[in-house]
């Protein structure tokens, strides 16, 4: 039976072995792979230590791995144009459920029986605006009732009413100065009204120990007008009140759910989309839901 001999990829020094040296050992000497000059210093009895000189060449024997991320849809595209070759392909990552997406370039790309490096990359991936981090890091965050007062003070200028059901930023700003003007007080019940409204009842005691009752009234469900990438149009997302009272010592929490964020995502992305196959149109080859 013959036997089976395992082939391995020699080393830079091991290689170094098998290239006639001079009479003397004792002394360096020079040698190419691939064009690229090698010096061969001994260091003991038949080791040497290999150090590649190509910075002694006028240029690189190949492009050097890179990689490049652009954010401004306009430059990725005509760097694109300027530096691909025959073996340049463009792939689109996307992903509505984890809500990414993103170019990439591979200038030196493999092609049928081609082998190649794959190496050379440059990557697009749209920045998202500051509105749709905010709203999205806070989705679903309990706050306490000033918590959830602050935050929409701080981003009242995203909240558009549509004339029916949605309040306006007027009637959300309204009920926001109401939660912050209820404090030190225990919650006992909610009460759904009729135009839309949640109305919270609270008992708060006086200094003097007399009790007394109220209600503070905040919107069950607003709309919020923002953009998803940077320098992008604005998309309408309905957010629904959620809260819990805490029967054991009455402390309100509330907090905020958005509706169909994949949705959107995928409106924003596909208008990405359209663009970049718009601007690299015959370009080069462009292969989706990498």
């Amino acid at each position: 039976m013959d036997e089976k001999k395992e082939v391995k990829e020699f080393t830079t020094e091991e290689l170094a072995q098998c290239i006639p040296a001079p009479a003397d050992l004792k002394a360096p000497f020079v040698f190419e792979v691939e064009g690229v000059p090698m010096v061969a210093k001994p260091v003991g009895r038949h080791s040497w230590e290999v150090t590649g000189r190509e910075d002694l060449l006028q240029a690189p024997t190949r492009i050097k791995n890179f990689f490049l991320l652009f954010n401004d849809i306009e430059s990725f595209c005509q760097y694109v144009k300027d530096y691909k070759t025959d073996s340049t392909n463009l792939y689109l990552t996307k992903s509505i459920k984890s809500l990414i997406f993103m170019a990439s370039a591979v200038f030196n790309d493999i092609k049928r029986d081609q082998p190649n490096w794959r190496d050379q990359v440059a990557k697009y991936e749209p920045e998202k605006s500051i509105e749709w981090g905010d709203w999205n890091s806070n989705n679903k965050k309990r706050m306490s009732q000033i918590e959830f007062a602050e935050f929409l003070d701080e981003h009242i200028a995203d909240i558009v009413g549509d004339g029916k059901r949605a309040p306006s930023a007027a009637e959300v700003l309204e009920a926001v100065t109401n939660l912050n003007d209820v404090r030190n007080v225990t919650f006992g019940s909610k009460v759904s009204l009729a135009n839309g409204m949640a109305s919270f009842v609270y008992t708060e005691k006086s200094p003097s120990g007399a009790v007394s009752e109220g209600h503070v009234s905040v919107p069950a469900e607003f709309l919020i007008g923002i953009p998803v990438f940077e320098d992008g149009p604005a998309y309408t997302i309905r957010a629904k009140l959620r809260y819990r009272i805490d029967r054991s010592n009455g402390e309100l929490k509330l907090w905020y759910e958005l509706q169909q964020l994949q949705r959107v995502f995928a409106k924003a992305m596909e208008a990405h989309v359209q663009k970049l196959e718009e601007l690299l149109s015959g370009e080069l080859p462009i292969y989706s839901g990498c």
